[in-house]
């Protein structure tokens, strides 16, 4: 048996002890040189049915079964489970949902076997293509294999925390509008530095417009570009224009953007007010543009 953890957090918009996670991402190679393929959880969702949550694989104590998974999928970024755990029943559990809530236990994982994989060999890397899994339980823990996993927020409105995806070459075009367009919710939901959950259509999905700030591209593995980062901390920064989001989520939104300056080996901004001469100067916004996206549902175009 295998484990694997990812990034994950309880839904925005549910009852008590719900949560939503991506407990598994496609395509891009972990920590510890595998990439789940997807269909890797077609067979064993069919054969074994939705999972059990324990807390950190902890199986030999009956008081680690903190809840269980009410739906589970493949979706174009990964596995995504929806679950509840045992308010009422589990001090853990109790712990586990305050904790996850307070962004303070931030991972999810599973644990696996392997019924089919391959390896192939990138860059003189050999990388286990791991194509069927055996799932058989999921739960919160404190550390993770993937540095390229998606948190789905705590908040009802909520800044979307950082994710190491591939760092597009720095000089490479950007054009954000272009971008949003081309992205369904799940990828902006890792395209993007913000975000409110309950801007819902009339079937309750979260519409395309309440998220902000994009930076990725649509792209399979969402690329990170350094023009999009620049112009979303610019629009966050800026005293004119500006980005309408609440002042609580700034500052993680804030540190979201900052982090990606460190994967482009820049140093961020110092977290303030920046009038319209100095966004010129530091992220190359000019006065039109600030004007044009004063709307907290337009997309920074840089």
């Amino acid at each position: 048996m295998e484990k694997k953890s990812f990034k994950a957090a309880v839904k925005a918009d549910g009852d008590p002890g719900e949560f939503k996670a991506l407990v598994s991402v496609f395509g891009n190679v972990d920590l510890q040189g595998d990439r789940v393929m997807p269909g890797a959880f077609t067979r064993t969702l069919k054969d074994r049915g939705l999972p059990p949550v324990f807390y950190s694989h902890q199986w030999q104590d009956l008081g680690s079964l903190i809840g269980y998974t009410t739906h589970a999928e493949e979706t174009k970024s990964g596995l995504e489970v929806e679950g509840k755990l045992f308010l009422d029943e589990s001090e853990g559990a109790r712990i586990a949902y305050a904790a996850m809530k307070a962004d303070v236990l931030k991972e999810f994982s599973f644990a696996f076997d392997i019924m089919q994989s391959n390896s192939v060999t990138e860059d003189g890397e050999e990388i286990r293509e791991l194509a069927d899994l055996d799932l058989f339980e999921v739960g919160p823990t404190l550390v993770g294999a993937n540095p390229a996993t998606e948190l789905i927020q705590v908040r009802s409105k909520g800044a979307i925390p950082f994710k190491g995806t591939a760092v597009a070459a720095e000089d490479a075009p950007w054009d954000a509008a272009a971008e949003f367009a081309k992205g369904d919710t799940d990828d902006l939901m890792a395209m993007c530095a913000w975000y409110d959950s309950q801007g819902r259509d009339g079937n309750g999905s979260i519409e395309k417009n309440a998220f902000k700030l994009v930076h990725h591209r649509a792209d399979a593995g969402h690329p990170v570009v350094w023009r999009g980062v620049r112009g979303a901390m610019g629009t966050l920064l800026g005293t004119r224009g500006g980005v309408d989001i609440p002042e609580g989520d700034r500052g993680k939104v804030y540190k979201h953007l900052a982090a990606h300056y460190e994967q482009f080996d820049k140093h961020p901004p110092e977290f303030r007010e920046y009038d319209d001469a100095e966004l010129k100067t530091l992220f190359n916004v000019d006065d039109r543009r600030a004007r044009e996206h004063r709307s907290p549902r337009a997309p920074l175009v840089v």
